[in-house]
């Protein structure tokens, strides 16, 4: 895809690319909280001012799964560990969080 100059005085788009960490397994806990075994997948375009558990449902069934009360879906809040910064996504204020 070629970039996509904006132009002059636009405000800064709204889009951005979202890493996720799907398969895994949770292992310990607290400090000492990973999460191993993930595949990892990239989604680029994401409208982030749009982001809510609507999408991220879309997202989990893209990967095959079934959300129905079966998959938690957690966000990481940008530049925090995954002992401190790990939020479960119930409502659209989880999706909007950072830090």
């Amino acid at each position: 895809m070629a970039p996509i100059r904006q132009l002059d005085k636009a405000p800064p788009p709204t889009y951005g690319t979202v890493q996720l960490f799907h398969g895994g397994v949770f292992i310990s806990s607290g400090t000492n909280r990973d999460y191993v075994d993930a595949k990892t997948v990239w989604y680029d375009f994401c409208e982030m001012d749009k982001w809510s558990p609507l999408v991220v449902e879309d997202i989990v069934e893209d990967l095959g799964n079934e959300m129905a009360e079966r998959v938690k879906v957690y966000w990481l809040c940008p530049g925090k560990a995954m002992n401190e910064g790990l939020v479960l996504i119930k409502k659209d204020a989880d999706t909007n969080k950072e830090g």
